[in-house]
């Protein structure tokens, strides 16, 4: 920190995000990129890495609607009649036997998929995504079911966000995070510690 300045740069090959407390300070850094490299500063984030970036008065959307639009496209599955819910918890997916009928989906790609949209902004699919990438060595129908059903889960709720919301302008702020549109819990934090999450 110098000069009172706070930034963070996250830098991932080419893409760069910075964040910082001095609009001038991030003027001179992406001036000096540049004139050395030839990155420009494209303004205000809005995507990164297949996540796009809503700016909203009072927070942030995350979201990968266009890239789960894509998934469902690929795999056959743009018109598919969605479902509520990822996983039949009732179903115990098994080793393959040889007299099995094989899967017929890209399961292994299905699953990579998945599982970029669930480490994204999409811990819904978390669970139900890794339960069956068990068995992306071997697999029949009853594994193809299962990703067939998180794929038509997906496909009701391929716009869900994450939503960052800030609230007041307070020392301590409280940021309240609504996940896929659903509140799981409230961090209270002061100087950049947590004090209490419910």
């Amino acid at each position: 920190m110098q000069d009172g300045v706070i930034a963070t740069v996250l830098v991932y090959v080419d893409d760069i995000i910075c964040a910082t407390n001095k609009e001038g300070w991030k003027t001179r850094f992406f001036a000096e990129l540049n004139q050395k490299y030839g990155l420009k500063d494209l303004c205000r984030l809005n995507n990164y890495l297949g996540i796009q970036v809503d700016w909203k008065e009072d927070g942030i959307l995350l979201h990968q609607s266009k890239f789960a639009e894509e998934v469902l496209e690929r795999f056959g599955f743009a018109d598919a009649v969605g479902c509520r819910s990822p996983m039949d918890t009732t179903v115990k997916l098994r080793v393959v036997k040889e007299d099995d009928k094989e899967s017929t989906l890209p399961y292994r790609e299905a699953v990579g998929a998945l599982m970029y949209l669930a480490t994204g902004t999409r811990p819904d699919l978390a669970f139900p995504v890794r339960y069956p990438s068990r068995f992306v060595q071997h697999q029949n129908l009853s594994h193809d079911g299962a990703l067939k059903r998180v794929l038509r889960y997906l496909a009701a709720t391929k716009n869900h966000v994450v939503v960052f919301k800030h609230q007041g302008g307070r020392a301590d702020q409280i940021l309240k995070i609504d996940v896929l549109l659903m509140p799981i819990g409230e961090i209270a934090r002061t100087r950049g510690r947590a004090l209490q999450a419910t």
